[in-house]
């Protein structure tokens, strides 16, 4: 166990598949986003990683398998359209819900999803997690645990915590789950940002279908957000002013007068920022 706990983070250390180069839409959703990080990340080309532990990690792989898991059942109910890839001939194309690739016949297929960008403009890019055609909407898929909420919508988590005789506290999971009415916020706002840009691309889609997956339970609830471009335009307008901001050594000012982001990238790092509890 503890070499594969070894290899797991060794793994996640070395791969440098994700783009640095533009904003990603998950970044730009984020509560506390820092346009002036993300712009010197672009400008300089470096990239302050953080590091994660063997137990983030299980839990970012265990999002992804649940990713795979709804695409595929979507597949198999010939709903899902995006880019599919042959692992035979890698063959790229867009289809709905193919039975095997259209240049070599195999059936040994991977789905990569619904890309979406516009980097002359506002450099972003990323890729929706599915392209449900015949609802029109597009697909994001989110495991939620106690974490999540934690860092996500603290305020449920508070309503339903408990403080035991002893002092302790123990939150009521249960409760926590059925009270879960809508996508939090950084979710809709990346949706949004996702709409936003196939909507640009010309794609045909009226809203984002949201799948949440509890990890207390495993039980399911989805919603349905409408497209809604004023929930998104001062993201927008960010992300355009970095684009312009490119290549003129002009960084955008931290929001938060200095945050854990954008700090790496200045000689004097400034005291870290004060955060307010939520209650």
């Amino acid at each position: 166990m503890s070499e594969a706990r070894a290899h797991v983070i060794t793994q996640h250390q070395a791969d440098t598949s994700r783009r640095q180069d533009i904003i990603h839409p998950s970044e730009m959703a984020k509560a506390d986003w820092c346009p002036r990080a993300t712009y010197l990340r672009i400008e300089t080309g470096v990239h302050h990683r953080k590091t994660f532990g063997f137990q983030t990690l299980n839990v970012f792989d265990t999002g992804h398998e649940a990713h795979r898991k709804w695409q595929n059942r979507a597949w198999q109910l010939g709903w899902l359209e995006g880019n599919f890839k042959c692992l035979h001939c890698a063959h790229i194309w867009w289809a709905v819900s193919p039975a095997s690739c259209d240049g070599c016949s195999s059936t040994a297929l991977e789905y990569a999803e619904v890309p979406v960008k516009d980097i002359a403009g506002f450099q972003i890019a990323g890729h929706a997690d599915g392209l449900l055609r015949p609802i029109r909407k597009l697909l994001e898929i989110k495991t939620v645990g106690e974490g999540t909420y934690r860092f996500e919508y603290p305020r449920l988590l508070a309503r339903h915590t408990l403080t035991l005789p002893d002092g302790s506290e123990m939150v009521d999971l249960k409760k926590v789950w059925a009270d879960t009415r809508t996508p939090f916020p950084s979710h809709i706002r990346q949706g949004q940002i996702y709409m936003w840009l196939a909507r640009k691309a010309g794609i045909d889609i009226d809203g984002m279908e949201y799948i949440y997956e509890s990890k207390f339970n495993q039980d399911v609830k989805s919603f349905t957000v409408q497209a809604n471009p004023d929930a998104i335009a001062d993201r927008i307008a960010m992300a355009h002013d970095i684009k312009q901001r490119l290549g003129t050594h002009n960084p955008p000012p931290c929001p938060h007068g200095g945050c854990g982001d954008c700090a790496p990238y200045t000689e004097t790092p400034p005291p870290p920022r004060r955060r307010h509890r939520t209650t």
